[in-house]
């Protein structure tokens, strides 16, 4: 199983390059803005629940899980991606 990496500290460098870019390069600061904005829209990104469902529906064999199982399980691994 792959561990899931935190993406803050990423998320925060890139933000504080972006912000760093905008003050040593005024004529660049409104792409820094955006390139700052984009980063930050990342971070608050949660698992679609949707795409989590279909993917534990399509390694079912015989469809072991009823639907409110189905729903439990995604919820569950909602839940662990946002802690990780």
């Amino acid at each position: 199983m792959t561990a899931v990496l935190d993406p803050t500290p990423h998320i925060e460098a890139i933000v504080a390059l972006a912000e760093e870019i905008a003050r040593l390069a005024p004529d660049c600061a409104e792409q820094a803005a955006k390139i700052a904005e984009f980063a930050r829209e990342l971070g608050t990104c949660s698992p679609d629940r949707s795409t989590i469902e279909d993917a534990i529906e399509s390694q079912m064999v015989d469809g072991e899980l009823s639907d409110p199982q189905l729903r439990s399980v995604t919820s569950a691994v909602v839940r662990s991606l946002k802690v990780s």
